[in-house]
């Protein structure tokens, strides 16, 4: 059994003695950190894309003073 399955049996077990509010609170949890792995992605995307800005900068920084020598 893989570890996911695992997990989806222990969640079931606790599914099933919880009350309706327990399981309101958890899917609001669950929407809460979908959000949050979502907008660390954005985030990191743009920082990777600043970091290659950046390096494409310094790059062509460098021909260009060397252009001159």
């Amino acid at each position: 059994m893989t570890g996911r399955q695992l997990i989806m049996l222990r969640l079931g077990k606790a599914l099933a003695r919880s009350t309706t509010a327990d399981i309101h609170r958890a899917c609001d949890f669950l929407e809460w950190a979908a959000e949050i792995r979502r907008d660390c992605g954005k985030q990191r995307a743009g920082a990777r894309r600043a970091q290659y800005q950046r390096r494409l900068e310094r790059v062509e920084e460098h021909q260009w003073q060397h252009r001159f020598d």
